[in-house]
């Protein structure tokens, strides 16, 4: 019955079929005192969107939902150095909380810290775990990025200005976000990338 669930809710796509089969096998680890064969129990309820799928999997995360958000705001890949610049966590708890991540799924790690490079698993994982930060939280973490990387990532600054300026849009400074929009225009021009100097 829960398989045929599953594959009804899911619609046939791949991903949330993933996501839907880990989310009901890790709230049945954390309901281990429940009986199996209770279809009734809430252990058993199966959410009807990848959303709703993705927020019931971050709440089992505890303390390490923070980090996913953050690592979402970044983007689809991002490097430690970067992350452990925008979140408020040591090495060591932001370590051991990466691992949980990626244990979970929802993340792929290459190299080690503080070298370490991670991709979401999928895009859509990445664009449902930004939607679950409220805008107040959204605006902050962002102002937080454009923060460390004009501070710690010149590199980006001076090669890639789109990124801030996409990081600034979203943190509600339309003025600097501008600023950076008309660098990477000059650059693009400069690269004689002509279609790209006008988005």
């Amino acid at each position: 019955d829960m398989i045929d669930l599953i594959v009804t809710r899911s619609d046939g796509v791949p991903l949330f079929i993933e996501e839907l089969a880990a989310s009901v096998v890790e709230s049945r680890i954390g309901h281990a005192d429940n009986q199996a064969g209770d279809a009734n129990a809430s252990f058993w309820a199966v959410p009807s969107t990848l959303q709703a799928s993705l927020a019931a999997r971050l709440d089992r995360l505890g303390e390490a939902r923070e980090i996913v958000q953050i690592c979402a705001a970044l983007g689809r890949q991002f490097d430690y150095r970067t992350l452990r610049s925008v979140s408020s966590f040591s090495d060591d708890e932001l370590v051991r909380l990466l691992e949980d991540i990626v244990g979970a799924g929802l993340l792929h790690r290459r190299g080690a810290a503080p070298e370490a490079v991670y991709t979401f698993k999928h895009a859509l994982l990445q664009d449902a775990a930004y939607e679950t930060m409220l805008r107040p939280q959204r605006l902050s973490v962002e102002r937080r990025i454009v923060a460390a990387l004009e501070r710690e990532r010149i590199d980006i600054v001076e090669r890639h200005p789109e990124v801030l300026a996409h990081h600034c849009e979203a943190a509600g400074l339309p003025d600097r976000a501008i600023d950076f929009r008309i660098l990477a225009a000059s650059l693009a021009l400069d690269r004689s990338a002509g279609v790209e100097s006008q988005r």
